[in-house]
């Protein structure tokens, strides 16, 4: 059986993860400076590692 792994799929596939996760550190960290700077960093952080995991090493390890 052969999974279907492109790209926009493992996008969307970790959306609702990653929105979650903003919320909680955005509830966090609304009342400091410099807030929405960190939320966007975690943010591209958490796609590019999730990106990694879900693309790459899922074909590796495979």
């Amino acid at each position: 059986m052969q999974e279907n792994r492109s790209i926009g799929k493992v996008i969307l596939r970790g959306l609702p993860m990653i929105l979650v996760t903003m919320i909680s550190s955005w509830y966090i960290v609304r009342n400091h400076e410099g807030a929405m700077f960190f939320l966007i960093i975690e943010f591209l952080i958490l796609y590019f590692f999730y990106f990694l995991w879900e693309y790459y090493f899922a074909k590796i390890l495979k």
